[in-house]
């Protein structure tokens, strides 16, 4: 599991670099779960990583993403990424 933190007024790009988790296969697709109240945007993936923008968010909460990866070999896993929001 990731954690980050952030302010409410930061626009980050967060990756989850899954090269190792992989071996030799590789992510054919991937998708983020966004919880309400903050904001994720600009979905990306490539080959072995999986990035998002994440923005807003109130200050003194704790947000849990989840980035669910399909594989080349038809495998499908997730993993969360949580990010608490500073002042």
């Amino acid at each position: 599991m990731a954690n980050y933190t952030k302010t409410a007024a930061a626009v980050l790009d967060f990756t989850l670099n899954w090269a190792t988790y992989l071996g030799s296969d590789t992510i054919s697709s991937s998708a983020w779960a966004v919880p309400s109240g903050i904001t994720g945007s600009n979905q990306s993936s490539t080959a072995t990583s999986a990035s998002i923008r994440i923005s807003a968010g109130t200050a003194g909460l704790v947000y849990a993403f989840t980035n669910t990866i399909t594989m080349a070999s038809g495998q499908i896993d997730q993993e969360p990424l949580v990010i608490t929001v500073t002042t």
